[in-house]
């Protein structure tokens, strides 16, 4: 049997109720110590929607905090990167926001790997890969992927499209049809951009070598 320690504990529920933990009278403790109320960002290599290239952006795409209000690109930071968010609106209208990391090392807790959706501060997905399989250019980058979505729409939906432990969304409606083809293109396109940025860092260290 795996022995955590509260410390990775700790961590890892942080991770997972990042947005809980900034819900007025929610909190979470692990032996009576609270919980972070940020992720650990010092193991994190890349940072999207901050790291696209300029070319890369999709379409459509607004910077926003995590509350929706515009972000001055020009003024960000690499400190403020992991403040920033990437606003979309689905084809069906709903609008969502969203941040990917990866990591520099594969994410050794498998169940935090992948991307989190929350409907109105609530977990209503537990990380999982949009449910692509093989085939994907970078695919192994899927191993250091963590992410969150905030999709409050499926809150609001006539179909209560969530299961009943609350923690997975029935992909099968056509409700939520939209947001399952956005997340297979949007991980689809970040897979070999992490996969191209981590080799040009990889060539630069060895060149300095």
């Amino acid at each position: 049997e795996k022995v955590v320690s509260p410390t990775q504990f700790a961590k890892s529920m942080a991770r997972r109720f990042l947005l809980h933990q900034r819900a007025e009278g929610f909190e979470v403790y692990v032996n009576g110590a609270p919980i972070p109320t940020t992720e650990d960002y010092s193991k994190i290599q890349f940072v999207f929607p901050h790291d696209y290239a300029e070319d890369d952006k999709p379409d459509g795409l607004t910077i926003v905090n995590e509350s929706g209000n515009s972000i001055n690109v020009q003024d960000s930071t690499q400190d403020r990167r992991f403040e920033e968010w990437g606003q979309e609106t689905l084809s069906d209208g709903n609008r969502i926001r969203w941040r990917v990391f990866f990591y520099e090392d594969t994410i050794d807790e498998p169940e935090l790997q992948g991307i989190s959706i929350f409907s109105n501060r609530k977990l209503t997905q537990r990380p999982f890969s949009f449910e692509l399989t093989g085939g994907l250019g970078g695919q192994h980058g899927q191993a250091y992927m963590s992410g969150q979505i905030q999709a409050d729409f499926v809150d609001r939906l006539t179909i209560d499209p969530i299961s009943a432990e609350r923690q997975r969304i029935n992909w099968e409606i056509q409700e939520t049809l939209p947001l399952l083809r956005w997340g297979q293109g949007r991980i689809k396109q970040l897979l070999p951009i992490w996969q191209a940025k981590r080799g040009e860092v990889r060539k630069q260290e060895l060149e300095e070598k």
